[in-house]
């Protein structure tokens, strides 16, 4: 067993003790970065690294879909659309090569992302 690594660490403990709403930020920037990276290793012709990147954001987009809370309403119903069609854009680049889909995708989360934060910040 070799030594933790402190960044490793770090994260952990803040997945570990962020409250609800923070773990959706988390989850955001995290697909965001993804979607970046994904963009990124396109440009440069890197297809294994884009789909892996591709991939991982499907990942978490699954995770923002298990999150949400159906009974609360149409938002959540609204939401799950959303992310669908994020899913299906991302299944087009990663089977296209489509960088256009993967900036989309980022946009999108980008705006959810901030719109998220001013709700936690109202509260």
């Amino acid at each position: 067993m070799g030594i933790p690594n402190p960044y490793q660490q770090y994260r952990q403990i803040e997945v570990e003790t962020a409250s609800p709403g923070r773990l959706v930020l988390m989850l955001y920037d995290a697909a965001i970065r993804n979607c970046r990276q994904a963009v990124a290793a396109w440009e440069s012709s890197n297809e294994t690294v884009a789909r892996e990147k591709i991939y991982r954001a499907q990942d978490i987009l699954a995770e923002l879909i298990g999150s949400l809370n159906f009974d609360a309403g149409d938002l959540a119903r609204n939401l799950f659309r959303l992310y669908e069609y994020m899913n299906y854009r991302l299944i087009q680049s990663a089977v296209r090569k489509d960088v256009a889909a993967v900036q989309e995708v980022a946009k999108l989360l980008e705006e959810l992302r901030e719109a998220w934060e001013q709700v936690i910040k109202a509260r």
